[in-house]
């Protein structure tokens, strides 16, 4: 029997990860929770980010003997130019005599594009910077490796038997105090933005600039998006100057 508070639940857990399901979404998940029978079901959506196709593989439980339901894992897939990336995310609750009463340092859908694009988050859980390293899968770490802190490892074997790229970790560091070092308005948002991995543009007194975190060497990384240039104004100005001083 589907009870619907705790499907409303899920539908939380679901907007709480930043998957916030359409009406018909919504009907097919009631569908599948109704029906099936072994208390575990796969649910998949898939969507855009930024003009970059995404898929999403939920794997829901329902435990013995309970009604209610969690989202242990989903698989996070994107697919750009005839590449694809994926990888499985873990999800993790704080619970209340064995019921999931809320996440616990989730790794959103912005923040699963954010790491497969190559970017950096900091999760709250592991109290990190987080970055996926391509080069390599967690069933090729060396037992040095897996003890050596320098990578997120779950204790049961999950990224192993996901086949997962190796996810390193970095210390964290004072963002807030980098960001108003730069003078840069709406030091919180900003912040907030970065730390979920977003590419951040900003626009200074000569040129517009997108920012990133590069928590490996610990600094914000600066690039220019638009150069400043002259206007035509400006460099009428400047060939006036240039004769005046040849007159003199």
């Amino acid at each position: 029997m589907l009870i619907p508070t705790f499907f409303a639940k899920l539908i939380r857990d679901f907007d709480e990860l930043g998957f916030t399901l359409s009406l018909m979404e919504k009907i097919n998940l009631k569908q599948e929770l109704a029906y099936f029978d072994n208390r575990r079901t796969f649910f998949a959506l898939q969507g855009k980010i930024d003009g970059t196709d995404f898929e999403a593989t939920f794997f829901i439980v329902r435990p013995k003997h309970e009604n209610f339901f969690a989202i242990r894992h989903y698989q996070f897939k994107l697919k750009s130019e005839g590449t694809q990336k994926c990888q499985v995310f873990k999800v993790n609750y704080l619970e209340n005599d064995w019921f999931p009463v809320k996440l616990k340092g989730p790794i959103s859908k912005i923040m699963a594009y954010n790491l497969l694009s190559g970017r950096a988050v900091f999760n709250d859980e592991s109290k990190a910077w987080l970055q996926i390293d391509f080069s390599k899968r967690c069933s090729e770490l060396s037992p040095a490796e897996l003890n050596s802190g320098d990578y997120l490892i779950n204790a049961d074997r999950f990224d192993q038997l996901h086949d997962n790229f190796v996810m390193r970790k970095y210390a964290d560091f004072d963002l807030k105090k980098e960001l108003t070092a730069l003078g840069i308005d709406n030091v919180d948002d900003v912040e907030k933005r970065l730390r979920n991995g977003d590419v951040v543009k900003i626009q200074d007194d000569r040129q517009k600039l997108s920012m990133m975190v590069s928590p490996k060497f610990r600094y914000i990384r600066k690039t220019v998006v638009q150069p400043h240039r002259i206007s035509l104004g400006d460099g009428a100005s400047f060939k006036n100057r240039i004769r005046k001083r040849r007159k003199k």
